[in-house]
């Protein structure tokens, strides 16, 4: 190969046709070094060596699992512990009371009236009484 072509090659440009076909020529060439490498031996691990291997990777597992399982623990605790505080928040809350500026104002009149009719609800056992199904029969 002449230096152009390995210029090219070093500040990887792209080649020519007849630049490519040297190169694969001068690649092809390099075969006893090929058939040197192919005819190594490879060794096959043994038994006992993938034997500890699995136990590794199954005692790095089992602690991948622990630490995945943090976050997860971690999130539902905080998901409980708002879910307590809004329920103590709901449960515990006072009752709605509404007050008017003055008492002569129309505001007063008005708050009064919502007092009394929230009063004249009835309750579920007066509407028992009030829709008993069972004397129609």
């Amino acid at each position: 190969m002449d230096k152009n072509t390995l210029n090219k090659i070093k500040a990887e440009k792209s080649l020519d046709w007849q630049e490519s076909i040297e190169l694969d020529q001068a690649l092809s060439a390099q075969d006893p070094l090929k058939t040197l490498v192919s005819g190594l031996d490879d060794p096959e691990p043994s038994m006992a060596w993938r034997s500890e291997l699995n136990q590794k990777l199954v005692a790095a597992s089992a602690k991948n699992k622990r630490k995945a399982l943090m976050p997860w623990l971690g999130g539902l605790a905080a998901a409980a512990a708002c879910t307590a505080a809004v329920a103590f928040f709901f449960i515990n809350r006072p009752g709605v009371a509404i007050q008017a500026r003055s008492q002569g104002s129309f505001e007063a009149a008005l708050a009064k009236a919502y007092d009394q009719s929230a009063e004249a609800v009835p309750t579920d056992e007066e509407l028992a009484q009030t829709y008993d199904v069972t004397q129609g029969l």
